[in-house]
């Protein structure tokens, strides 16, 4: 190693350590005050995805720690993000808003870069980079134990934007948006009825009786999701398909939070893919007899007068499209 490269990596070791002292501070704080969580999911989100230091998570996440879905426990979220940033090694993530209930901080981001050095999937196999610009969106949700350590994580991603985009499948018709719209936190007191809300709408969900769309969401609301964006009437219409193609589905609230003009919830869909999916068109998908069951996290945000304004929502929606057998699994 010449001396360049060895004043490199001692620097390289001084920041790492300076990170790792500071990502200390706020843990321990965190054991004796909530308001250092958000610090804590801020320096985690920054120090991991822009700049891969993996070390990190040894010191901000419980031994028991556990990612869902898929169970993912400390070492599976340290070999994910050391793959990433070796097939991104730009890969940069901004965070779009940070939100806290009590233990749980619910954190939106963003992540961006450029393909151009291979990208392992399994072991002995890596895909091959196209060297184009990628991006990504991430909605998660943090859940801190006594010891203000990161004990459970829910993850809202979509694969089949990111597989696509590096080029392992056929790239989506269309991406998700990355960037939030009117991101800003505003204190308006109103947790309570946002959550009521947002549980009626839920119910409205398993009822089929969509008309709170027209009582609770504004008259120009948006709706986000790995698929594309859709307005109230076109929200009505979706779920209306879904539940007709699959006749017992059901929506269960997992995880119910609100601060300001924001809530975030995780929620399972489950059914059966029993009768034909008619699209807008008309065009017909037969069903396949094949189960679903999908976690989905998705932000709301509240005008000031109380009505639901927009909705973003994440989930995977290769696994959907497997699931239901419109893809091949594997």
């Amino acid at each position: 190693m010449c001396c360049r490269q060895r004043v490199r990596a001692f620097l390289r070791s001084l920041i790492l350590a300076g990170v790792l002292a500071a990502l200390t501070f706020h843990v321990a704080a965190a054991q004796d005050d909530s308001s250092s969580y958000r610090d804590v999911v801020r320096v985690l989100i920054d120090q991991t995805y822009s700049y891969g230091t993996v070390d990190i998570l040894d010191t901000v996440l419980a031994a028991d720690y556990i990612r869902h879905p898929g169970s993912t426990d400390i070492t599976g979220a340290k070999a994910g993000i050391v793959a990433l940033r070796a097939a991104v090694p730009d890969l940069t993530a901004s965070i779009d808003l940070l939100l806290q209930e009590d233990r749980y901080v619910v954190a939106r981001f963003h992540m961006v870069g450029t393909f151009t050095q291979p990208f392992a999937v399994q072991e002995g196999a890596a895909v091959t980079p196209n060297n184009q610009p990628v991006q990504f969106v991430v909605n998660s949700i943090y859940r801190f134990n006594d010891d203000g350590l990161i004990a459970e994580e829910w993850n809202g991603f979509d694969n089949l934007t990111f597989l696509g985009q590096m080029g392992v499948i056929p790239t989506p018709a269309s991406r998700p948006e990355t960037v939030l719209n009117y991101p800003d936190l505003v204190m308006t007191g109103r947790e309570i009825q946002n959550k009521a809300i947002v549980e009626d709408y839920f119910a409205a969900i398993n009822s089929g009786d969509f008309s709170i769309l027209d009582s609770q969401f504004k008259g120009d609301f948006q709706s986000h999701n790995p698929f594309g964006k859709l307005d109230r009437p076109g929200l009505a219409a979706d779920w209306q398909r879904l539940k007709g193609a699959l006749p017992d589905l059901t929506v269960s609230i997992d995880l119910l939070l609100s601060e300001g003009n924001w809530a975030a919830v995780v929620y399972t869909m489950r059914g059966t893919f029993s009768s034909s999916f008619v699209n807008a068109n008309q065009s017909a998908i037969a069903p396949t007899g094949r189960s679903l069951e999908l976690p989905v996290v998705i932000l709301f945000r509240f005008e000031q007068e109380g009505l639901v304004a927009e909705s973003w929502e994440l989930y995977d929606s290769l696994s959907f499209l497997t699931q239901l057998g419109l893809l091949p699994s594997g």
